[in-house]
């Protein structure tokens, strides 16, 4: 069992819904995680990749994803082993679709 407190949360939403990615960020804490999976990825690209880099928590963009959709990230990769460890290592997640 993990001792960790934060909740991670997954991202699924693609740029052309910024809303929705604007109202998951707002919430996010030091101690969470942000994990960008299908077509959130594209948040990952350098440029938009910014708005990800300045937050208080950590985050990382799913490997498969990025190389399925040809994105470059701009932010930590992880492999679907790590996403499961995250799955793991937090108490709580909560999806954004």
């Amino acid at each position: 069992m993990s001792n960790c407190q934060g909740t991670l949360y997954i991202v699924n939403t693609p740029p052309n819904s910024p809303d929705r990615l604007k109202a998951c960020l707002e919430l996010l804490q030091a101690d969470d995680h942000l994990l960008l999976i299908e077509n959130g990825v594209y948040w990952a690209y350098e440029g938009l990749g910014r708005l990800i880099k300045d937050l208080p928590c950590s985050a990382s963009a799913l490997e498969c994803d990025c190389q399925a959709r040809g994105v470059t990230s701009s932010i930590e990769v992880c492999s679907d082993a790590a996403f499961v460890d995250l799955t793991v290592q937090y108490p709580r997640s909560v999806s954004w679709f």
